[in-house]
């Protein structure tokens, strides 16, 4: 029982601070992210797998992070950061779409409001 109570109390401060929850680099608007890499039209490397916008790096840029759309595989266990490891046949690690005026388009229309954080448009009523 003490064990909940305190992960209740971390989990209730963790979210109290402020900070955004999830993938930070999205300033709260992961979701809205997320939904454009999964639109049919942007990213068609992987139909049939979630993608994630994450800002990180690529095989051809291993020195310069931008917003891409990566294949869920292709991430980290806590989907935050693309693990570039190729193995002996398998270029499933190459598995990503690079969006960076795109997703940074989004990212400001999410933080201005003209899109919801589900990255659904903002309507006058």
């Amino acid at each position: 029982m003490r064990w909940l109570l305190l992960l209740s109390l971390l989990s209730t401060s963790a979210a109290a601070d402020g900070a955004p929850e999830g993938y930070q680099k999205a300033e709260g608007c992961e979701h809205a992210l997320n939904a454009y890499c999964n639109q049919d039209d942007v990213c068609k490397i992987c139909p049939k797998t979630k993608k994630y916008a994450r800002y990180d790096f690529a095989a051809h840029e291993a020195a310069i992070a931008k917003w891409r759309c990566y294949c869920e595989y292709t991430l980290s266990e806590d989907r935050e950061q693309w693990v570039n490891k190729p193995t002996k046949g398998n270029k499933d690690y190459l598995h990503y779409c690079t969006r960076h005026p795109q997703l940074e388009k989004r990212l400001q229309m999410c933080k201005d409001g003209t899109i919801t954080k589900d990255g659904d448009e903002v309507k006058e009523l």
